[in-house]
Formats: structure tokens, C-alpha cells, sequence
């Protein structure tokens, strides 16, 4: 059976626990809850925005705190453009207006009986107007000295920007401290004093750099000198996909990716955040410009089996109802 989330998650990180629950959220936004718009036109999907997801706009000082967008559904991205910054609006207006143009379109197949492909129903995710390329922090990287061999790794929660003492120690499987090895690589996100053994020290919220992004746990670790050295920058944050159009080296255009470049997703993997739009009040004069965040979100099929897997001809039977 496929893996479904809901498209986006409550700003604590919790997926929200029913349709009901996210719906009152999505409410919260003036329009864009359904598939028609307000001018009773076809709409075909929903907006997440700034009044209902507040969390999902990426927080430029302390991005580990936003809370990003999710596939629905395992899948394959068959299409994407990535844009390095806002396209500019040219109006009447004292400045152009913001908007992005950054997508992700992703192939899924759901499979109630893998053995029966008339059973099978192609689905694909759309994700639109989700945050350009420079909406993305970059951060020094770091690397472990010789000295640094063996400097403990310390635990981190979202409690600790109001920390003093410093963290515990983290712990492996059998018992023994976790510790940073010679030559590793490490991303900075944040660096704190707390007290070690009632003095002062510097440390650093860190993230291990694998295969040339930022991955797993993040952890503090002293960032003495004679422990870390600098070794450039990096993004942060940067979904796993965007990394592979970053590459790809392909902007501002509709990219689908050629063979061998195979993107796949899981359910909830990050998507990515929420883009900038520039509104202009035209019944003011002079005109007032507002700033809004949003993504339009889209789940859609053109496959020929969608009436029977609706109305469930093939009697499947096992899987769980999600509404």
C-alpha cells in the first residue's frame, strides 16, 4: 500500500491528526481552500498560506525552526524549475511586485493490488509558487583538526535558545559518548556560549555534510579554533530534490530530468517553504504594496481508471481511509 501524508504539517512539526484538524488551519487563509476559486472558476487545488501555516515560511536567522512543506506520497519528480530569485513584475507600482515561479511535479502510482495493474491509478503532485533558491540560507562549514579528534557531541532540543548550562552528552548504543572523528565535515547553523564546568564556552549547533549537503541529527560541539576550522559555505535546508536541481545546474526553466538523473521522494520528505507574493492595493492611491506568503498545491490524475477506483469496482478491501 502507498505512504500518505498531508501536504503540509502543524508549525510544532506534528503531522496534523485529521482532515478535520487541517482544515481549520487552511480556513484561516482569505481564499484558496478548494477546487474552485472565489471567482467560481476552476481553481484545481488548495493554498497553503502565511494565516494558516505561519511555521512554513523559512526564518532566515534560525531555519531549523521553520517548518517545511511535504510530499503526500512516495513518487518519482518527473518535472521541476527551479529560479534563483523572485521574477520581477513590472506595473505602475514604486517597485516591481514579487512572485515565484518555483515548481516540483512528481509522478506517484498507487498500487491496491500489486499483482492487478487495472487496479493501479497514476497521481501526480503539484507543488507551485514555493520559495526561490535565494530564499535559502547559507552557512560556514567546518572542518574537524586534528585536535578536534574526539570532541564530544552534545544533545539538542528546541528548548535550548533559553539554555545556560551546557547540553548532555550524547550517548551511543553502549553507553559511550558520541565524538567528532579528524577530517568530517561540519554545517553550522547557530553558535551559543553556554557554561562548561562554570566558565563560559563557545559552541555551535552543527550538522554533519554528506554527500555535499547538510544530513542527519543535529547536535552542539565546541567551536574552539584549535577544534574546527573553516572550510567554506553551503545551503541550508535545501530539500533533498532541490540539491539534485542544484547540480543539475539548470535555472529559471522547466527541467525534466533526463536519463540516468532519477529524483525519487518518500511521504514527507521536505518539499520546500512557502514563496513570496507581492499584493497591490489599487484603490489606494498611493498604491500599497503587502507582502504574502503562499503555495498552491495540486493532487491530479489524468488516468483512465480514476471512476473505477473511486467507486472501488475492484472491492479493495485492506488499507486505511484518510479523509
Amino acid at each position: 500500500m502507498i505512504n500518505i501524508r498531508y501536504p503540509v504539517r502543524k508549525a510544532d512539526g506534528r503531522d496534523y491528526k485529521n482532515y478535520d484538524e487541517l482544515l481549520t488551519d487552511i480556513r484561516k487563509n482569505a481564499h484558496g481552500w478548494w477546487l474552485l476559486g472565489i471567482s467560481h472558476y476552476w481553481h484545481g487545488g488548495i493554498h497553503i498560506g502565511t494565516s494558516s501555516s505561519p511555521a512554513s515560511v523559512l526564518n532566515q536567522d534560525t531555519p531549523e525552526k521553520s517548518v517545511p512543506l511535504q510530499f503526500m506520497m512516495d513518487g518519482e519528480v518527473v518535472a521541476w524549475r527551479v529560479n534563483r530569485d523572485y521574477a520581477a513584475i513590472e506595473c505602475y507600482q514604486e517597485r516591481p511586485l514579487r512572485q515565484s515561479g518555483t515548481f516540483v511535479l512528481v509522478k506517484s502510482v498507487y498500487k491496491p493490488d500489486e499483482q492487478d495493474e487495472s487496479s493501479w491509478l497514476t497521481l501526480y503532485q503539484l507543488y507551485m509558487h514555493i520559495a526561490p533558491l535565494s530564499e535559502f540560507p547559507k552557512r560556514p562549514l567546518y572542518r574537524v583538526t586534528q585536535k578536534g579528534h574526539g570532541v564530544r557531541m552534545r544533545k539538542h532540543s528546541r528548548h535550548d535558545d533559553s539554555r545556560e548550562i551546557v547540553p548532555d552528552v550524547l550517548a551511543n548504543k553502549h553507553g559511550h559518548a558520541r565524538t567528532l572523528m579528524q577530517g568530517e565535515t561540519l554545517t553550522v547553523l547557530q553558535q551559543k556560549s553556554f557554561l562548561l564546568e562554570q566558565r563560559p564556552e563557545p559552541f555551535a549547533l552543527v550538522q554533519r555534510l554528506q554527500d555535499g549537503k547538510p544530513a542527519g541529527d543535529l547536535f552542539w560541539v565546541s567551536i574552539r579554533p584549535e577544534y574546527l576550522e573553516p572550510d567554506g559555505e553551503c545551503y541550508v535546508y535545501l530539500p533533498d530534490w532541490m540539491h539534485s536541481a542544484l547540480n543539475h545546474g539548470v535555472f529559471d526553466d522547466v527541467v525534466v530530468p533526463p536519463v540516468p538523473l532519477k529524483v525519487t521522494v518518500k511521504a514527507g520528505d521536505p518539499v520546500g517553504f512557502l514563496g513570496a507574493q507581492d499584493l497591490a492595493d489599487e484603490d489606494n492611491y498611493p498604491q500599497i504594496i503587502t507582502t504574502d506568503y503562499k503555495a498552491h498545491i495540486e493532487l491530479l490524475s489524468l488516468d483512465e481508471h480514476v471512476p473505477d477506483v473511486v467507486a472501488n469496482v475492484k472491492g479493495i478491501k485492506n488499507g486505511q481511509t484518510v479523509h
